[in-house]
């Protein structure tokens, strides 16, 4: 695997020579998600049951993923500069049963902790309030909102850093269509045995810039009170976040193809377009390799005929 920063090199070339498609394509993909989420919310009000709402949020969910399998596989083709349209957004329904798997996984999950959280919430409650009055009952259904929020944020962490070990799933799934999802979790956590704090440095190394940008932005539009420059702040807290994402995606489709690489793979110099550490490399071992040759030959006419 090269040095970090050639990857990063050519990570910065990849983005902004396909900046616009990217660009075109996470709008695309963020338009489906809020016009599907806008759907199924106006369904949950409206219908008012919770297994419904379990079965739209599990719909929600899918089809994220989906796009989102999609978005990576772009960005993916265009890091090893092959042709891609806009329509590879959908190209996980050519692996929808993994990617229906992987769904069932996340809806398990969030639902098993969910779950178990309002039991012992229930179990808390009916211990503390007296739920045969009004007021017990109120401070018990106040106590469940403001614990359910955390609940849930606290669902999405969890998740989170469960996944993390998993980063390299989908471009994992994309290069071996034949593999069980099994198999290519397994693939995938081998990827980054020994290496995933190496990994995550890297991410942050790749989009340090847009990165920054928003950690500032996002903190002076709590330090200044005027409502102009809050809004310019948001909306430059808005644009380098959308950059962040491109940038992760970007770098993690990049960390997997340099590590799963052939040695002549992804080095960049064909066609004048290597860098110039890399050519001053290939200078120097091309001429080790004739000095060693004319050594070689000086040898072999000194020695005397017998």
């Amino acid at each position: 695997m090269r040095a970090d920063n050639l990857i990063i090199e050519k990570i910065n070339q990849t983005f902004y020579k396909n900046l616009t498609k990217m660009a075109v394509s996470l709008i695309f993909m963020l338009i489906i998600n809020s016009l599907i989420g806008g759907i199924v919310m106006g369904t949950t009000m409206i219908l008012m049951q919770p297994s419904t709402a379990l079965l739209l949020l599990w719909l929600v969910v899918l089809v994220s993923l989906f796009l989102y399998y999609g978005f990576s596989v772009i960005l993916g083709n265009f890091y090893q500069e092959k042709p891609t349209i806009i329509g590879d957004l959908f190209i996980g329904k050519k692996d929808n049963r993994r990617l229906i798997f992987i769904t069932l996984i996340i809806m398990g999950i969030f639902v098993a902790v969910i779950f178990i959280f309002l039991f012992f919430l229930l179990f808390y409650g009916l211990k503390k309030y007296d739920l045969n009055t009004e007021s017990g009952l109120k401070s018990l259904q106040e106590l469940g909102f403001n614990s359910m929020l955390f609940a849930v944020g606290g669902v999405f962490l969890f998740m989170f850093i469960l996944a993390l070990p998993h980063a390299l799933l989908f471009p994992t799934m994309a290069n071996n269509p034949k593999l069980k999802l099994k198999e290519v979790l397994r693939e995938s956590r081998q990827l980054l045995k020994g290496r995933f704090f190496k990994f995550i440095w890297f991410c942050i190394k790749a989009g340090k810039y847009p990165l920054i940008t928003a950690i500032l932005s996002l903190g002076l539009s709590f330090a200044i009170p005027n409502e102009f420059v809050v809004s310019i702040l948001d909306f430059v807290f808005t644009i380098s976040f959308y950059y962040l994402v491109i940038y992760v995606i970007l770098s993690i489709n990049a960390y997997y193809y340099e590590l799963t690489a052939k040695d002549d793979e992804f080095l960049g110099i064909e066609d004048g377009s290597g860098t110039l550490e890399n050519q001053e490399i290939l200078e120097s071992q091309e001429n080790l390799e004739k000095t060693e040759n004319s050594s070689e030959e000086e040898e072999c006419l000194s020695l005397p005929e017998v």
